[in-house]
């Protein structure tokens, strides 16, 4: 840490203070840290990496669960799993029951609207960009470049359905093909 220190407050004193050639300012320093500092401040360091090693850790449990919860083949059978005890627990096990898949199906609800929450998001940007696309097909002269970069797209990403497409699709006779960028 005293060699960050130092290393730091060197290389600020190195820049040159002024334009003047007749000054020349040179400057070195030497950085020292009582050992007692110098343990607390690696006691901090520690223990900072600690935390966010168990918040990286609390994280991806989070993940885990949240998977496990929206997967439909596992998450009520982990549900009931994890709440067997209140299941069983003295009084009416069918409204036990009853509840615990209530409550299972109120956090997958939550669950499912958090993840396509996030997905609208992504998908509303999606239909702005494709609205915009096709606002500038209006233009005949940006539509006939569109079309044909579109088809060298396609070629590129899918040459067999490009040739195969290309046989039945639609008389490009109007159409003037652009060499160049537009």
């Amino acid at each position: 840490m005293a060699d960050t220190a130092e290393t730091a407050v060197n290389r600020i004193l190195s820049k040159e203070i002024r334009d003047d050639q007749r000054l020349c300012v040179t400057g070195q320093v030497t950085v020292v840290a009582a050992e007692d500092m110098l343990l607390a401040a690696r006691r901090r360091r520690e223990v900072a990496e600690r935390h966010h090693v168990e918040e990286a850790a609390h994280v991806a449990r989070l993940e885990v669960l949240r998977d496990l919860l929206l997967d439909r083949g596992l998450g009520l059978v982990w549900w009931i799993d994890r709440y067997a005890d209140l299941q069983f627990s003295a009084g009416d096990p069918k409204t036990k029951t009853e509840s615990v898949l209530d409550a299972f199906q109120l956090v997958s609800d939550a669950l499912h609207a958090d993840a396509a929450f996030g997905q609208r998001d992504a998908n509303a940007l999606v239909r702005a960009r494709v609205e915009e696309l096709l606002s500038a097909f209006r233009d005949p002269g940006t539509r006939t470049r569109a079309m044909d970069l579109l088809e060298t797209v396609l070629s590129l990403l899918s040459p067999q359905s490009a040739t195969l497409e290309g046989d039945k699709s639609v008389d490009h006779e109007g159409l003037i093909p652009v060499t160049g960028s537009p």
